[in-house]
């Protein structure tokens, strides 16, 4: 008969594989729990989700991100005019024929920069927003390019410039500055911790590639912890156990031994 050593062979064998089948569990389920927070920061909360909101509210604390504010006035009198050399101008100065240098030729306005305000602030200029609307440069330019006697008309009719004071929503990101020409533009009334408001929307969300792979290794290591924990040495049919039992692990006691020498003598007694 099998002795107690070779009986608990598969369970010494089962016993070996339960730190695998740990690891390969604890494995999958942590590969799982990083594709699911892929999917949650990319679709239900992503992290470049624009932030939604009066305008007053983020004035008063702003920060670097997306936004999308609602109630901001913005402050036509002190625009900032953004030529295609990397030059700032205020818009009051070029209505004048001045600026902070002398151009060899007419300057080429392509975007204009108005401070971020509400109906209750004033003050330092704390956010300015950036526009390239094609209509409010064209009429720019066509400002820079009219005489004195137009300039003066355009600018007591300036209804397209008005029109940009109150905007229903102000989408953009808001990052920090980059140079100082525009706050050397704006002068003392810029604050030194301005930032400015590029007019845009929030880049689509795209599952990282790292959360695609890491839901794909999880599910197969769960697959592969299922099977090992379900099937393997524990289930096999009791042929396959026999045909890997070693017949130097069987041990026989010395009375069994006896009786097969006994049978054996009698079979032989009876064959002669």
């Amino acid at each position: 008969m099998p002795s107690v050593e070779a009986s608990c062979k598969p369970a010494s064998e089962y016993c070996a594989r339960v730190p695998r089948l740990v690891i390969a569990a604890l494995s999958s389920l942590m590969l799982l729990g990083f594709c699911v927070y892929s999917v949650v920061t990319t679709y239900i909360y992503p992290s470049n989700a624009p932030l939604k909101g009066p305008c007053d509210a983020w004035l008063e604390r702003p920060v670097p991100r997306w936004v999308a504010l609602n109630g901001c006035v913005l402050d036509v009198d002190l625009v900032i005019l953004e030529s295609d050399q990397g030059d700032f101008e205020k818009l009051v100065n070029r209505q004048k024929g001045i600026g902070l240098k002398p151009y060899r030729t007419t300057p080429n306005w392509v975007a204009a920069w108005l401070p971020v305000r509400t109906q209750w602030t004033q003050g330092l200029v704390r956010a300015a927003y950036r526009t390239e609307s094609k209509d409010l440069v064209k009429w720019i330019n066509a400002l820079e390019r009219a005489s004195e006697q137009e300039k003066d008309r355009m600018w007591n009719d300036a209804v397209l410039l008005r029109r940009f004071s109150r905007p229903g929503v102000l989408p953009g990101l808001a990052e920090k500055p980059t140079g100082d020409g525009l706050q050397k533009a704006f002068g003392a009334a810029a604050s030194v911790n301005m930032l400015v408001v590029i007019a845009g929307e929030p880049p689509p969300a795209r599952l990282p590639a790292l959360g695609i792979f890491a839901g794909l290794a999880g599910l197969m290591l769960l697959g592969y912890f299922i099977t090992q924990s379900r099937g393997g040495h524990l289930h096999e049919t009791a042929e396959q156990h026999l045909t890997k039992v070693n017949v130097s692990d069987v041990k026989l006691e010395i009375g069994g031994l006896e009786e097969l020498r006994a049978e054996e003598k009698g079979k032989k007694r009876k064959i002669d």
